[in-house]
C-alpha cells in the first residue's frame, strides 16, 4: 500500500467537477455518474462508495465500464465478508481520527490474501485501486474506491497527482451524498448511539445505548445481550430513557429521533 498526499488548497480544482457533482449528489445513480465525470482525470473503469457501519459496509454507489458479471460478483463477495481482509478496513478503524482524510494506493500485488485477491482483484480482472478513505465526524468509516482493469494498466502519476487534488471536492460530495442516502438506509446501533449521545446529552451511558438499540429494531433480549447485562436492565434503562426524553414508548422515541436529525 502507499499512502498518498491530499492537496490542502482546493482553489480552481475541479471547478468545472464541482458544477456536475452537485446534481448527482443524492442520486440513486450516484456512482455510475461520478464514474462519468472521472473519466477525463482518472481514466477510472470500476467505482465503488461504501460506508463502514457496525453491521459491515453498505454500499452507496458502484458501477462498472468493464465486465459487469465479475464486477457484481466481486461486489457480493466483498460485502459478504471480503471486506475483512480489506486493509482499507483496518485503516478506518485503527488509523483515522473523526473528521480526518487519507488517500490510498494498492497494487494486485499488494494484496496479501488470496482468497480476497481471488475474489475481487484477479477475476474481475483489475489491476490496482485508488481510494479515499474518511472517518465521519460520527466515527463511521467512509469509502470512494476507483479501480483500473489490467487491459487498461495501473493508475500513472497523472492520475495520482489529479486524483490528491480532488479529493477535497470528493470527499465533500460524497460525505454530503451519504447524509441524503443515510435517511433511506437501516439505521445501526452505532450511528443511533453517536447521534443520541450528540443529540440528547441528558441521557446516561446505558440510557443511551438501550434506546438505541430500541431506535435500530433490537428487542430488550438482543439488547441485553448486546450490551451484557440483564434484559430486566434493559427494560429499567429503557424506561429511563423515555421518561428522560418525554415519550411515552418506541414509537415516539422513533420519531423523536428522526425529527431531531
Amino acid at each position: 500500500m502507499r499512502f498518498l498526499r491530499v492537496a490542502a488548497d482546493t482553489s480552481g480544482a475541479g471547478s468545472g467537477l464541482a458544477c456536475q457533482l452537485i446534481g448527482a449528489i443524492g442520486r440513486d445513480d450516484f456512482g455510475p455518474r461520478l464514474l462519468r465525470l472521472l473519466q477525463e482525470p482518472l481514466q477510472a473503469d470500476l467505482i465503488s462508495s461504501l460506508v463502514f457501519a457496525d453491521c459491515g459496509p453498505v454500499l452507496l454507489g458502484h458501477d462498472t465500464l468493464a465486465e459487469r458479471r465479475a464486477e457484481a460478483r466481486a461486489v457480493r463477495g466483498y460485502l459478504s465478508g471480503c471486506f475483512r481482509e480489506d486493509p482499507n478496513t483496518k485503516v478506518l478503524s485503527d488509523d483515522l481520527k473523526p473528521g480526518t482524510s487519507m488517500a490510498v494506493y494498492m497494487n494486485k500485488a499488494d494484496v496479501r490474501t488470496l482468497s480476497y485477491r481471488r475474489l475481487c482483484y484477479d477475476e474481475p480482472h483489475i489491476a490496482d485501486r485508488l481510494s479515499l478513505l474518511h472517518k465521519t465526524r460520527l466515527g463511521e468509516g467512509m469509502a470512494l474506491n476507483l479501480y483500473r482493469c489490467e487491459t487498461s494498466g495501473p493508475f500513472q502519476a497523472e492520475h495520482f497527482d489529479a486524483f490528491t487534488e480532488l479529493a477535497p471536492l470528493l470527499q465533500s460530495a460524497s460525505l454530503r451524498h451519504y447524509e441524503l442516502m443515510a435517511a433511506r438506509l437501516p439505521v445501526t446501533f452505532d450511528r443511533a448511539l453517536l447521534q443520541l449521545t450528540e443529540r440528547f446529552p441528558t441521557l446516561t451511558r446505558r440510557e443511551a445505548q438501550c434506546a438505541a438499540g430500541v431506535i435500530s429494531g433490537l428487542t430488550a433480549d438482543e439488547i441485553a445481550l448486546k450490551l451484557g447485562i440483564k434484559a430486566t436492565s434493559v427494560i429499567t434503562h429503557r424506561k429511563r430513557a423515555y421518561d428522560r426524553l418525554g415519550v411515552s414508548g418506541q414509537r415516539e422515541l422513533i420519531g423523536l429521533y428522526h425529527a431531531a436529525a
